[in-house]
């Protein structure tokens, strides 16, 4: 479900073998499920493998860049406000959608403003992961698989979870 949606796609072939990519959305809602985010926006841009369609594959390089805010979101019963991820991945890819397997080192950040839920509620909250390992793929007839492998840091300006509660908290794991 998406309201007010706004979006550009622009591709273009950089020598004939690569395919550039830019995704541009913004939305005043959009959702799935109990999931929602209001004031929403979206950029997507990168480097792909220009497919083959004859032989339905692609083999090559792959780098792309993402860019996710919203002013407010939530899921269920957990609202949200002041989220902003960003993401990006350099690797390679082998495949088509049908059967494929994505490789590469991943940055991965997202910051929230306000988190409130049944469960916690916190300010000022970020987890990120730097030099990361993924690896997303699928075989033909099969569901997508992937994994993200490497350290994390999670740190939270106020936190109250399971009846306590912590301000300036900062916790991370090594790969």
């Amino acid at each position: 479900e998406a309201r007010g949606l706004g979006w550009r796609l622009t591709a273009d072939s950089v020598d004939g073998q690569t395919l550039s990519v830019v995704v541009a959305a913004e939305a005043r809602r959009v959702g799935a499920g109990t999931s929602r985010l209001e004031a929403a926006r979206l950029t997507l841009d990168g480097q792909l493998p220009y497919p083959d369609p004859e032989i339905l594959g692609q083999s090559g390089a792959v780098h792309l860049s993402s860019d996710l805010s919203a002013d407010r979101f939530s899921r269920g019963a957990t609202r949200g406000a002041g989220l902003a991820a960003t993401g990006q991945l350099d690797g390679a890819v082998q495949g088509w959608i049908e059967a494929f397997d994505l490789t590469g080192d991943t940055q991965l950040s997202m910051q929230a403003a306000r988190i409130d839920g049944p469960a916690m509620a916190g300010s000022a909250l970020s987890i990120s992961s730097q030099d990361a390992q993924v690896e997303i793929g699928r075989d033909r007839d099969q569901p997508v698989r992937w994994s993200v492998k490497g350290p994390l840091r999670w740190t939270a300006g106020r936190l109250s979870a399971a009846g306590g509660s912590t301000v300036d908290i900062a916790l991370s794991t090594s790969a």
